[in-house]
């Protein structure tokens, strides 16, 4: 697959750029007030975050291009014990920084916050850069300003000048702060539209209609809010955000809301397309928040308990196949290796004369092919491929990796997690019992051996030889996937779970993933994927699935 790549930013590459507008005098810009807010001098340790190497590659793709982020990179958990992970920022040079909140401490919190390493795929948790931070934001050349957990605003250089009763700040694209002042704070009526100077700069007083507010960014030189009921001040395809990231190069993202069913939602990371006006979510992920550097290259927190944090690491030019949110979906799709519609394939290897093309069935897809090259426990005919069926989620994969095999690396846990951890997002289990039953599970999530449950709820268990999927209960969310150094892959509470160390494996269908209805008794239905409550182990498999044909899985990586 061709790909084209170029410095996407300026802003990435261009030192002297930024030391041209600082003589300029553009190293501050102008400070818009959104209502009101007033400077006064305390004393703060002033700190500067360190302008080193960008923790994503500063090569990426044309904007012209339908570009996917294929690939995502799990950070190393937090070593620090009893802090948890807040919010994640970005600066332009494509600096990682994190604000984490020590969970022992009660109001007022005590936050601290953290660079990420790079080389290390860690937090330097060696100096917090700051204490009490709660939001940090950045100019265009790289200088940062802080606002404290007491609504304290400051640039982090120099923390002799502060503005204080801040409750929201933002910086523009031209350098320019925006606040929006703390609820109680009244400012003289007369002053609104006047330029007070200040040591920080200019101040202009603007006032906003909306007064209760969750978040406000920049957006084309604009102030662009978030309202107590997650409703966008601007008509932006209806939605309602519950978090939003303008990137360093006008793209928005955002977390909005994806409704699963009648009394089910799910905070979708999403980007929103300038040309229809439509948001697209990427890889079905599930966010607490997102700290994007450009339209390609971001970071966010997992929903879960454990607020994972995953960077974006490969970014291909292929069909679009992102899906809009509330909306009727669409696909665009040029591959093989996806059946289109509910027909079997006509070959032994899982083949078939589908040449892609617009597909607009969408949600009325109810099944998807997808093939595994590797594997040999489908049948004894050579059949690659497994076909999911599912009501909510629409896939295709255009190759797949054999990262695990039981027979051939050892019945081992501990060889399961050291070839397959870390190294897709995407991945397909089988199992095959000394029955002959052949069954396994989807995952949306990269394995790792953390000893955590992990949210995803797209996943399914399957079984090939009856040919069904059973989708995660929308209640057991968070227990989709199992990881532990001491178990393979396992799936909900005890659905589908691999102990090496245990002759009898036990599988309870129903109690994380929708249950089968076929037997009369609790014991048929819960067995139904290999036919009994236990079974013993003949062999399993893991394939990591890519989105790409090339380069998602590097070949030193396996064997």
């Amino acid at each position: 697959m061709e790909k084209k790549e170029q410095i996407f930013s300026s802003l990435l590459k261009e030192d002297t750029k930024h030391q041209g507008l600082s003589k300029k005098g553009l190293i501050l810009g102008s400070i818009a007030l959104v209502v009101a807010a007033y400077a006064v001098v305390q004393s703060v340790t002033p700190s500067q975050p360190a302008q080193n190497e960008s923790f994503l590659s500063s090569q990426n793709l044309f904007i012209n291009e339908k570009v996917n982020i294929v690939s995502w990179k799990l950070v190393n958990p937090l070593d620090k014990q009893g802090e948890l992970v807040q919010n994640i920022f970005a600066a332009p040079n494509g600096d990682l920084y994190a604000n984490t909140r020590l969970s022992e401490t009660k109001y007022p919190y005590t936050f601290q916050l953290y660079k990420y390493d790079q080389d290390t795929n860690s937090w330097d948790t060696s100096q917090s850069l700051a204490t009490n931070v709660t939001k940090v934001a950045f100019t265009s050349n790289g200088q940062a300003y802080y606002l404290t957990n007491n609504k304290v605003l400051y640039k982090a250089s120099n923390s002799s000048q502060q503005i204080i009763n801040v409750e929201f700040f933002a910086i523009s694209e031209q350098d320019v702060i925006y606040i929006r002042p703390e609820y109680n704070f009244n400012f003289p009526s007369q002053n609104y539209g006047k330029i007070l100077k200040y040591d920080l700069g200019n101040v202009y007083l603007v006032k906003v209609d909306n007064f209760f507010t969750k978040q406000m960014v920049i957006l084309n030189g604009e102030p662009f809010l978030i309202d107590n009921r997650y409703n966008l001040s601007s008509n932006y395809d209806s939605v309602k955000a519950d978090y939003l990231s303008v990137a360093y190069d006008g793209t928005l993202w955002g977390i909005i809301e994806a409704q699963l069913g009648q009394n089910y939602f799910s905070q979708k990371l999403a980007y929103f397309n300038k040309q229809d006006k439509k948001w697209y979510s990427v890889s079905r992920i599930s966010a607490h928040s997102v700290a994007a550097l450009n339209r390609f290259q971001v970071a966010y927190i997992e929903f879960s308990q454990e607020k994972n944090i995953y960077i974006s690491e490969q970014a291909t030019v292929q069909p679009e196949y992102a899906y809009v949110e509330n909306q009727e979906t669409s696909y665009s799709v040029n591959v093989n290796d996806w059946n289109v519609d509910n027909d079997e394939p006509t070959g032994n290897d899982g083949s078939n004369n589908n040449t892609g093309g617009s597909v607009d069935s969408g949600p009325q897809v109810k099944s998807s092919k997808v093939v595994l090259n590797d594997t040999t426990l489908l049948d004894s005919a050579g059949r690659k491929y497994v076909l999911l069926t599912s009501e909510t989620e629409y896939r295709y994969y255009q190759s797949s990796k054999l990262c695990f095999k039981a027979t051939r690396d050892g019945f081992s846990s501990n060889k399961f997690h050291e070839n397959c951890d870390k190294r897709s997002s995407y991945s397909i289990t089988l199992v095959k019992s000394t029955d002959g039953k052949v069954f396994g599970g989807y995952s949306t999530k990269p394995w790792r051996a953390d000893g955590h449950y992990s949210s995803s709820y797209d996943s399914l268990v399957f079984s090939v030889d009856k040919a069904e999927s059973f989708e995660i209960k929308s209640q057991a969310d968070h227990y989709a996937v199992y990881d532990h150094i001491e178990f393979g892959p396992s799936f909900g509470t005890r659905d589908l779970v691999i102990d090496f160390n245990l002759n009898k494996q036990t599988t309870l269908l129903g109690n994380s993933f929708e249950g089968s209805y076929d037997g009369d008794t609790w014991e048929e239905r819960a067995g139904f994927l290999a036919g009994n409550t236990t079974y013993e182990i003949n062999d399993v498999e893991v394939h990591l699935l890519s989105y790409s044909e090339n380069d998602l899985f590097p070949q030193e990586e396996f064997y």
